[in-house]
């Protein structure tokens, strides 16, 4: 059962325990410590599934009426059946990609920001030739044909600049996504940071590769579980059977003594 109470890797609200047939739990409560396990009535999607047969994952209320998410999976060893679900809110697994869109909420409007100035900042190297030319023209038309006028054109540079707000655009738009499909738990989604200066998204990529290891975590904790509650009942059985036998062979003794 101490692996039960085991809270590392399982940050502030994970917690895994032991429910019966009953729907009535095995082990402590992380979030009613002082309620005896065998009070704390579970009824949650979960708990079903697991007595059911079925294995899985997904997103439910559990016993506190909060969604968590949560694995779970069924025990059976003789006649007893027992169902162990790890959980975690849901509230704390979505935090970080909560803060995660309001930076690119932030970085958004700063692009936006930076892309109207860029706009108002072509618009005017757009607009200087052109009013050049129209002031050239001008002259031209007081009779006057000896002015010169040199116009910079600047289209390899617009040119640029514009591909790279394309880039930047393109890049915004996969980082989104990949945050989305994080967000969905699918973390088999691959991202490739754009550079060595891409923080974004190495922070996506960290992240994924956080909630990667906390999943990796729930299922060597749950086989861990399994293996100590199969190893726990199997001293069990083994110590009754030894007692059974003892006991029936010291009352033998005293009846072939007695008679």
């Amino acid at each position: 059962m101490s692996i039960l109470l085991e809270r590392t890797g399982m940050g502030n609200t994970g917690e895994s325990y032991l429910v019966g047939e009953d729907y009535h739990m095995r082990s402590q409560s992380r979030f009613l410590p002082k309620e005896t396990p065998f009070d704390i009535l579970v009824k949650s999607e979960g708990l079903i599934k697991a007595l059911s047969g079925k294995e899985g994952r997904g997103v439910y209320k559990d016993y506190r009426d909060i969604e968590v998410y949560g694995v779970y999976s069924q025990i059976s060893i003789s006649n007893l059946k027992l169902a162990i679900l790890s959980e975690i809110d849901k509230i704390e697994v979505i935090a970080p990609l909560k803060d995660l869109k309001k930076r690119l909420l932030g970085l958004i409007l700063i692009i936006t920001f930076v892309a109207i100035v860029l706009s108002l900042f072509l618009t005017r190297i757009i607009a200087n030739p052109i009013i050049n030319m129209k002031k050239s023209l001008k002259i031209m038309a007081d009779g006057d044909y000896n002015q010169t006028n040199e116009f910079v054109l600047n289209s390899n540079e617009i040119k640029e600049m514009f591909e790279a707000l394309a880039n930047l655009k393109k890049s915004l738009q996969g980082a989104v996504k990949f945050s989305n499909e994080i967000g969905k738990m699918n973390l088999n989604t691959h991202y490739i940071p754009k550079s060595q200066n891409d923080s974004l998204g190495k922070s996506l990529v960290k992240m994924r590769d956080k909630l990667i290891e906390f999943r990796n975590n729930e299922n060597k904790n749950r086989i861990s579980t399994k293996r100590q509650l199969v190893d726990g009942l199997e001293n069990e059985r083994r110590r009754l059977s030894r007692e059974l036998h003892d006991g029936i062979e010291y009352f033998i003794n005293i009846i072939k003594i007695l008679y």
